[in-house]
């Protein structure tokens, strides 16, 4: 049987989508859960055994069809967020779950909205410092830089990125591009 694994996060946020225009205790509930359960997103779509993991949703072709879809295009909400992240991440722009905080010197590296991200703006200024991109599991995923950190021979090129890697848990930021 061909079943497609979905994080249990990306179902609910896109359930909660769909919630989110429903006054009352139910929309609330699952926008609790959203972020309260953020450990538990994962890569959609793929063929899976019948051993998946217990963080992983498996649903046949019949529930994929029951997924809260886009009502012009049809497809799923939740493969909606990764096509716009991605898009919004090449282009160097804001995504449609986007922040910024002035209040400290540092972004948070994991535990926010999934495909979201956020700005560091210099304090009493309105300038951008940085942009970093927040993937499906909510854990940083790329860093643009708009400024050389004071060092402009290790950091010619403004503005700059860097990817995150993530190996067993620990980030890890890469070299600039």
């Amino acid at each position: 049987m061909k079943k497609f694994k979905f994080g249990l996060l990306a179902l609910l946020l896109s359930f909660s989508i769909v919630l989110s225009n429903v006054p009352g205790v139910f929309a609330d509930l699952v926008d609790q859960t959203i972020y309260a359960d953020h450990e538990t997103f994962v890569e959609p779509i793929g063929d899976v055994s019948e051993s998946a993991s217990d963080e992983v949703v498996s649903l046949t072709e019949e529930e994929l069809k029951q997924l809260p879809k886009d009502s012009r295009s049809g497809i799923p909400l939740i493969l909606l967020m990764k096509q716009e992240y991605e898009k919004a991440k090449k282009k160097g722009a804001k995504t449609k779950n986007h922040s910024h905080t002035g209040e400290s010197n540092n972004l948070p590296i994991k535990g926010m909205k999934p495909y979201s991200s956020r700005d560091l703006i210099r304090k009493g200024t309105s300038q951008v410092i940085q942009r970093r991109y927040y993937d499906e599991d909510g854990n940083a995923d790329l860093d643009i830089d708009y400024t050389n950190h004071g060092n402009p021979k290790q950091h010619p090129k403004v503005p700059h990125r860097h990817d995150w890697t993530w190996k067993n848990g620990k980030p890890s930021r890469g070299p600039w591009y």
